[in-house]
């Protein structure tokens, strides 16, 4: 399932035939018709570093912090404004940032998760 309150960015998916939701994951909207059921984990991918990690903390009762990826941000964060990954995320691949995943995932690359 993708969520997204951009409804332009959900196109692809639904014409993909995925399942969608247009709104914020974490409103009560999203309480009251997502569910998580049935979903094995969670990739955060916009290029808020900060509310990827909101939504990561927020969810990872959910799914356990083992099943929650979150891309890097799109722009080199400095040390100052770094978030430390005990917030509840696991960095995706090689630190990638959502365009670099996508545009990975265009040129057929695969999503696999691997045992640490």
């Amino acid at each position: 399932m993708i969520s997204d309150p951009n409804l332009s960015h959900l196109r692809r998916a639904r014409e993909a035939g995925l399942s969608v939701f247009y709104g914020d994951i974490l409103s009560e909207a999203a309480d009251n018709k997502v569910a998580l059921i049935g979903c094995s984990g969670l990739l955060t991918t916009i290029d808020n570093d900060a509310y990827n990690t909101l939504v990561a903390t927020d969810l990872g009762p959910e799914f356990g912090r083992l099943h929650i990826w979150q891309t890097a941000p799109q722009k080199a964060l400095s040390q100052r404004h770094a978030l430390p990954a005990t917030l509840g995320r696991r960095p995706l691949g090689l630190g990638m940032a959502a365009d670099a995943v996508d545009a990975a995932l265009s040129a057929g690359w695969r999503v696999a998760t691997t045992r640490p």
